[in-house]
């Protein structure tokens, strides 16, 4: 019988872990080495004052079924159930929500007061973008939207929606998703958040997105404090350097 395959696994953040999972899962002896104290990477969470404050990653939307089936998994889909999301943008001293899932967001889009008649019409174009760019704003490879990324989404903005578009849609989505300005975002990290994060509804779940780094840590084989210095192959094995 052949040894089963010895693999060392760079990185317990959720790429790291989940590629150690399924590397274990096909018969393969796997060790995490991780250069910090803790696992999790940007999906990890901490314990303050009564607190559970998530360190990077908040949001996890329906559309993304990967973690769905991962949790699912995992024996854990009883800690998440799908609800509905809702946007709320402040104008003229009073909120505006819109409901931001599918016909629910066109429905709203359309009724809302946090638009004129003139910003709405200006979203017809992005919706009919969106639908262009659907199939290649891929969780998997990003890489195929590379033709679309010509421009950041406030110059887009400037050529093609109303100033007003600009400051109460399109920034306030860009600054709650990724904390940064318009300028400073790609049209296609745009409109990947735009259809696979508002056009969706939201998983809700308890003790923080690290829930899910926890559990396949969990259950593997992980060293935190080590870092990596070298990997070199040396012919049919790999010698990593720590």
């Amino acid at each position: 019988m052949s040894a089963r395959p010895s693999v060392i696994v760079v990185g317990a953040g959720i790429s790291g872990l989940s590629a150690a999972h399924r590397l274990q899962a096909m018969g393969c002896t796997t060790r995490v080495l991780e250069s910090s104290s803790r696992t999790g990477g940007r999906m990890s969470s901490r314990r303050h004052q009564g607190f559970t404050i998530n360190r990077a990653a908040n949001i996890l939307p329906t559309s993304y079924r990967a973690v769905a089936d991962l949790v699912d998994e995992l024996g854990m889909g009883q800690q998440i159930r799908a609800v509905p999301g809702v946007l709320a943008v402040p104008r003229g001293g009073r909120l505006h929500r819109l409901r931001p899932a599918g016909r629910r967001l066109v429905s709203d889009a359309l009724t809302t007061g946090l638009l004129s008649g003139r910003a709405k019409a200006g979203l017809v174009r992005m919706a009919a973008d969106a639908v262009r760019l659907r199939s290649s704003l891929s969780y998997a490879n990003l890489g195929r939207a590379a033709g679309f990324d010509t421009m950041t989404a406030a110059e887009y903005c400037d050529r093609h929606l109303s100033s007003e578009a600009y400051t109460y849609l399109v920034d306030p989505i860009v600054r709650a998703l990724f904390t940064t300005d318009a300028d400073r975002v790609s049209i296609v990290d745009f409109f990947f958040a735009a259809v696979n994060f508002v056009g969706a509804g939201f998983w809700q779940y308890g003790g923080g997105t690290g829930f899910v780094t926890d559990a396949l840590a969990s259950a593997l084989d992980v060293k935190t404090g080590v870092e990596v210095t070298e990997i070199v192959e040396e012919g049919d094995r790999v010698v990593v350097s720590c």
